[in-house]
């Protein structure tokens, strides 16, 4: 599918809804569950939820993107992911978008939707890590800072200065 005219995005923070939520938990758990093992989606969803109750000056925080208004995809903003890493705050993860709008560049934009809100809130860095998308990473500024394990994966931590002005 390709943006056009008629295709209107929109980014906001996840509303307090289970269906928007379990959409998300579906989509994640079937997409990294054969990559990475991962909770169950009653789990996922759950924390979904939870991050859409917190207020929103506080974290963590689930943020979404709608494609003429249908649910397209996700990302979470959560304080801790890595267990070996407690020192880094905030973590960007669980961003997925929904196979049916691959390609329209909303994946990227939810993670610089999600970069800006961390800004607001007066981070200067982000985390995240990867299996597979530390090209992508690079691209958009992160810088891969070690290599670890995630649940018997290896995967890469990469840091985000949040200073860039278009955030």
């Amino acid at each position: 599918m390709t943006t056009s005219a008629k295709n209107q995005i929109t980014y906001s923070l996840m509303p307090d809804d289970a269906e928007v939520a379990n959409s998300l938990a579906k989509w994640s758990v079937e997409y990294w569950d054969g990559e990475i093992p991962s909770i169950s989606e009653k789990e996922l969803a759950s924390l979904f939820l939870k991050a859409a109750r917190i207020p929103e000056d506080k974290l963590p925080k689930m943020m979404v993107a709608y494609v003429d208004g249908e649910l397209a995809g996700g990302v979470s903003i959560g304080v801790k992911d890595l267990p070996q890493y407690p020192m880094y705050t905030p973590w960007l993860g669980s961003l997925i978008v929904t196979p049916k709008y691959k390609d329209l560049g909303i994946g990227r934009e939810l993670a610089i939707e999600a970069q800006r809100l961390a800004k607001r809130m007066g981070y200067k860095k982000m985390y995240a890590f990867t299996i597979h998308l530390t090209e992508w990473a690079k691209r958009w500024n992160w810088e891969v800072i070690a290599t670890t394990t995630f649940r018997g994966i290896p995967v890469e931590v990469i840091e985000k200065s949040l200073h860039w002005d278009y955030l």
